[in-house]
């Protein structure tokens, strides 16, 4: 579990009766509400500054059960809360969970925070209208603040929060060190310890070139890798990730990596093995996959659906789902079936689904299943363009995602992953199922 300060089990942090410096409680949460987001971006910020933490939904200030409904929440996909928090903080922060639980009978919806490296600052106010009088503005945190944990309530930080954070810092890289000394000191009898930069990956070819860092002939001569940084061309770095991958399949290309080859992706040599790699990649980094699913032959893809279902891991069992809708026909019913009947996360991919099933057989079942905006606007030849996605052409829609692509702008890009790319290449999916 991420981030458990005071608790060992899930049971113990339900058990718990009292608001803490890594607990919170929350009676209801509304996903439509601006100042109940506002409210838990403050929490979330101030629990990842002080350690991490737990937010309970669904409890009142006594951990007393208020029967709140609190499936919406659970529902949230967890990009979406990521990208809330840039929205306010300019930073990627992703180290959370959701789960659910019960109560005395009542759900019970659990955020988990992890710690931050580097403090979170708000670079833009937390404002809202007062709910009881819409001319009034409340303010759950205000700009070029850090916000840290002061026993129960989030809270501006002061000076001595800064020097407890750098001292866990220093004592978290202490323990590293630590650690590091004792695997040199219990090292098997017969084996040796290389010292090489974080970006070097050991090579198993005998013929590479010995690298030594001294100019002793008799030292151990490592064999490597070229440097990550070093790649001469896009496809270079794609051959270098895909060698990651082939050792270890939870090797994933990073998000700015996965970004770049989406640019270039009419100009790659991608074969099902590469595809993926990027696949389940794009997947875990919360970044556009219905392209790279599209390329794959119906099979591999189909296969690989098959076992993200079965696997049942959070991202990867919603992931399955917004491709099975795309698919649609027999095939794309199936696997919504098998994620309703199977998955462990009842009220939110469940939920999700559930909610969608009525669409999986109707020719517009992308636009219901991944949302999007009525009207989109582009630019094009310095002009701006708009058009009504329900009745846009693949060539409009295309043309639009190319060019939110070379933006680079972080809103373009969630404008890609959240319906471009799905409205583009779902169609090619679409013919995936309809040749089975």
């Amino acid at each position: 579990m991420i981030g458990m300060p005071e608790w060992r089990s899930l049971e113990e942090l339900l058990a718990r009766k009292r608001e803490s410096k890594s607990l919170d409680f929350k009676g209801q949460f509304d996903p439509d509400s601006e100042g109940d987001w506002c409210e838990i971006i403050k929490d979330i910020a101030a629990f990842a500054n002080s350690g991490g933490g737990a937010l309970l939904i669904g409890l009142d200030n006594n951990g007393r059960p208020t029967g709140a409904d609190v499936t919406a929440f659970l529902a949230v996909d967890p990009a979406i809360i990521t990208d809330k928090m840039y929205s306010y903080t300019s930073a990627q922060f992703s180290s959370f969970c959701q789960e659910e639980a019960e109560k005395e009978g009542h759900q019970v919806a659990i955020l988990q925070i992890g710690p931050v490296q580097y403090p979170l600052l708000f670079t833009r106010d937390g404002s809202y209208p007062n709910p009881h009088n819409p001319d009034h503005t409340e303010f759950a945190f205000r700009k070029d603040k850090v916000y840290f944990r002061h026993g129960a309530k989030s809270e501006p930080a002061v000076p001595q929060d800064f020097v407890e954070f750098i001292d866990k810092q220093l004592m978290d890289r202490s323990q590293q060190l630590l650690e590091g000394v004792r695997k040199v000191i219990e090292a098997p009898a017969g084996h040796q310890v290389v010292v090489v930069p974080p970006s070097f990956q050991v090579s198993e070819d005998e013929e590479a070139q010995a690298v030594r860092l001294t100019d002793d002939p008799t030292a151990l001569g490592v064999r490597g890798l070229v440097d990550s940084t070093a790649y001469g061309s896009v496809s270079d770095e794609l051959k270098g990730v895909l060698k990651a991958w082939r050792t270890d399949t939870g090797t994933t290309a990073s998000k700015v990596q996965l970004w770049k080859f989406y640019t270039y992706r009419e100009e790659l040599d991608l074969d099902d093995e590469i595809l993926e790699c990027l696949l389940f990649s794009a997947i875990r980094q919360h970044a556009p996959f219905h392209f790279w699913a599209s390329r794959m032959q119906r099979e591999r893809l189909i296969e690989n659906l098959e076992r993200m279902v079965t696997d049942d891991r959070h991202l990867e069992t919603r992931a399955a789902a917004k491709l099975a809708f795309a698919l649609g026909g027999a095939i794309g019913k199936s696997l919504v079936e098998q994620i309703v009947r199977g998955t462990k996360y009842d009220t939110s991919v469940g939920y999700w689904v559930s909610l969608r099933m009525a669409y999986i057989e109707g020719p517009d079942r992308l636009l219901k299943a991944c949302g999007f905006p009525r009207v989109l606007r582009y630019e094009k030849n310095g002009s701006t363009v708009s058009i009504e996605i329900a009745n846009a052409e693949r060539a409009q829609l295309m043309e639009a995602l190319n060019w939110a692509v070379e933006s680079g702008d972080k809103e373009h890009q969630d404008m890609v992953k959240g319906f471009l790319d799905p409205l583009v290449y779902g169609s090619v999916l679409a013919g995936h199922a309809e040749t089975a």
